[in-house]
């Protein structure tokens, strides 16, 4: 499976997302002792880099990665791709980055390039 980004997945992957999320949060269980209700899992989007990858992350930690618009859980992964086995290219999603971020620069000279504002 060469997948880069969630985006990619289709409907066949549910099981291997549900495998991923329960394997993983048990392991964080075994070696940890954190239990899966105090985790949350996540997709960045856009993430920093191309290779597909889950974040698994302590309730109690606030971090930035994992706010509305930088963020999809996979549960709302896996559930969307139960509804509609193609929702990830189809779906308009937003999300935010910082102004000095190399991604938002593209999108600004791009914009420029077309001489809109």
């Amino acid at each position: 499976m060469n997948v880069v980004i969630f985006r990619d997945l289709r409907g066949s992957d549910v099981d291997f997302l549900e495998k991923l999320r329960d394997k993983s949060l048990k392991v964080i269980q075994d070696k940890y002792d954190v239990p899966a209700n105090q985790l949350r899992a996540y997709f960045h989007y856009q993430p920093s880099f191309y290779h597909l990858h889950v974040h698994f992350v302590n309730i109690k930690y606030d971090a930035p990665g994992q706010l509305v618009y930088a963020a999809v859980s996979i549960e709302d992964v896996i559930n969307n791709l139960r509804m509609a086995s193609d929702y990830y290219q189809k779906a308009t999603l937003t999300f935010t980055r910082k102004i000095n971020d190399p991604l938002t620069q593209m999108f600004l000279e791009a914009k420029r390039d077309k001489g809109t504002r």
